[in-house]
């Protein structure tokens, strides 16, 4: 199977592939020339965000020897076409994967930072031969067991700065907070709104606000509209704040939690 492991970017997938699993394989006693990695996020891998210049670089590895090669492909989404991501066809990127599939020396990994182009479609375009796994931010258990210390004051600093293995890096409380800001203007928001083509990006961190602003409460796109219509001045429509819904999910940024306690019309009138 193609294992596809996804989640929100600096979560650690790129770490648990090319650090954690590789020292593994090689532990085995697999040898450093038959890991295949390429980062596409990556300036000196760009090129290979052509599918077919990725299929020829990768295949001229494979067909060299038929040891069995790993073959890890960072951030599988900058190789799928815009074209590709609006009308939701089966893309170049999965043909060219079904194809390594049938490939007696490739055992392929992605990783990848949209579930939209991604863990939605693994069984579909995989045809049953994919299997994604998913990457989360740090638990307490794990942040707690990486600092140590006093219990309490580690789940005042989980609870407030979360759980991204980054935020560690850092001691002091404004360098943490600066981090996560250039996560979210630099690289969370830019992801979603070159990729979807945002036109309002000032509504769409007006939306995460609120969100964040209201973990847990109840909410949709016709009340989250009239509340930003109201605050702006100017009319938002809620079809736009759906799609702008879906794409923060998407990317990972946030999940929705449905109601467990509400049946028929009263569950559809959650999203009116």
């Amino acid at each position: 199977m193609v294992k596809v492991i996804i989640g929100l970017r600096r979560s650690g997938k790129s770490y648990l592939l090319f650090n954690l699993y590789h020292d593994y394989l090689i532990s085995t006693g697999v040898k450093e020339e038959q890991i295949i990695g390429i980062a596409l996020d990556d300036i000196h891998f760009t090129q290979y965000r052509d599918v077919s210049k990725l299929n020829s670089y990768i295949r001229a590895k494979l067909e060299s020897s038929s040891q069995m090669h790993y073959v890890f492909i960072d951030e599988v989404q900058y190789a799928i076409k815009r074209s590709e991501m609006d009308n939701t066809i089966t893309t170049e990127l999965y043909d060219m994967l079904n194809g390594l599939m049938r490939l007696k020396n490739a055992d392929i990994y992605v990783t990848g930072s949209n579930s939209k182009m991604l863990s939605n479609d693994v069984l579909t375009s995989f045809r049953g031969r994919g299997d994604t796994v998913e990457i989360w931010p740090l638990s307490f258990k794990e942040f707690y067991d990486y600092i140590g210390g006093d219990k309490e004051d580690a789940y005042e600093q989980y609870a407030l700065f979360g759980g991204l293995p980054g935020v560690l890096r850092y001691s002091e409380p404004e360098d943490k907070v600066g981090y996560l800001q250039n996560l979210f203007t630099e690289i969370y928001f830019k992801d979603i709104i070159e990729r979807y083509k945002i036109t309002l990006p000032d509504v769409l961190e007006q939306i995460t606000d609120e969100l964040c602003s209201s973990i847990g409460s109840l909410t949709n796109a016709n009340r989250l509209a009239n509340a930003l219509s109201s605050a702006r001045g100017t009319k938002v429509n809620s079809n736009t704040v759906s799609s702008y819904l879906g794409y923060l999910c998407d990317s990972f940024l946030f999940n929705c939690a449905k109601r467990y306690d509400v049946k028929g019309k009263k569950y559809l009138a959650l999203f009116a």
